[in-house]
């Protein structure tokens, strides 16, 4: 399973739809917003403990409810590609 670093790794990395995600505050966690050009707002939110892996049912969440995307896709923002 991915850890929340490697979230942290999509997140910098994801600009599809022509958006990027911005941090809009740290408490907690680190939150993130991504604005599309149609209106749409996506947020998620990543650990402060980068190194601890997402457990595999949040993760699956994560994907669909959060960064709109699949496994593979995210291995390919997370590592640059």
């Amino acid at each position: 399973m991915p850890t929340f670093r490697e979230l942290e790794r999509f997140i910098l990395n994801d600009d599809r739809y022509g958006a990027k995600w911005e941090k809009i505050r740290t408490a907690d966690h680190d939150y993130y917003e991504k604005k599309l050009p149609n209106g749409e707002i996506w947020r998620t939110k990543v650990s402060f403990a980068k190194q601890k892996e997402i457990p595999s049912r949040l993760f699956q969440e994560i994907l669909k409810h959060q960064l709109y995307t699949e496994k593979r896709e995210f291995n390919k923002i997370s590592k640059g590609r």
